[in-house]
């Protein structure tokens, strides 16, 4: 990996998808380590060039990268939601972190929050008047990062496993 320059946040591109993938499988491990309940070990294959070719194309989507010297560094991926009309929950239009990434070698340098600033400003443009991630139990270094950067809980989801 390259690893000096300026941090410049962009929207992803085809030809990051190996990069991309490396992020991605980064994130899949830890999730893998701390739920396996919910989460299979490895992302080979789970996220192909038609998978990102999709999200590229989907105007209620949005892939960002941080990249340093020429390397991709980090991603945020961003969706879209407006509440399904319920005369229980208030309409708004929403935007969820699917995913944050900041590679291994690169945390601790002002990039996750560069990502989620981007994250904002994106969200803003679409109209969203929030935005929203879940964060795993057992993710103790990613829940304190949300919540430095102002994040609060707004549920929790429990589950009792049947024997």
């Amino acid at each position: 990996m390259k690893g000096g320059g300026a941090l410049h946040v962009r929207p992803a591109e085809a030809g990051d998808l190996e990069r991309l993938r490396a992020l991605w499988r980064q994130v899949d491990a830890l999730h893998a380590q701390i739920r396996p309940d919910f989460f299979a070990k490895g992302s080979q294959g789970r996220r192909s060039h038609e998978y990102l070719g999709a999200v590229l194309a989907d105007p209620n989507q949005d892939l960002l990268v941080a990249a340093r010297g020429g390397d991709v560094v980090g991603l945020v991926h961003l969706q879209l939601y407006d509440t399904p009309p319920s005369p229980l929950f208030a309409s708004r239009r929403r935007a969820h972190v699917e995913d944050l990434v900041v590679d291994g070698d690169h945390r601790r340098r002002g990039i996750g929050t560069a990502l989620l600033a981007a994250a904002e400003r994106w969200a803003r443009g679409k109209n969203a008047q929030q935005v929203v991630l879940t964060v795993w139990s057992g993710n103790d270094p990613g829940l304190a990062f949300y919540e430095a950067q102002h994040f609060a809980t707004v549920s929790r989801v429990l589950a009792k496993e049947l024997r």
